[in-house]
């Protein structure tokens, strides 16, 4: 949350890439509840974690779905037909 300029909600809202899957590390989470969920809600971040003895696993696990969907983006993309090779 606590960035020179800007907090890490305000950055994470300039990556409109959907492939970009967005996790916001903080020691700040129970100041920020409500900054959170709308984040959430609003596809602002795709995950939170604390920063906690549990960071590295939770990290991995976030990171894990980030490239599962990234992946799936990706095939769906490359699966849909294109309009220049129609008959």
């Amino acid at each position: 949350f606590h960035m020179p300029g800007m907090n890490g909600l305000e950055f994470l809202e300039n990556i409109t890439s959907p492939f970009i899957y967005k996790i916001l590390i903080s020691n700040f989470m129970e100041n920020y509840p409500k900054e959170i969920n709308k984040a959430i809600n609003n596809g602002v971040i795709d995950a939170y974690l604390g920063k906690s003895p549990q960071l590295y696993k939770q990290l991995k696990d976030s990171i894990i779905k980030g490239q599962n969907r990234f992946f799936s983006l990706l095939s769906n993309e490359i699966a849909l037909p294109c309009p220049a090779l129609k008959d």
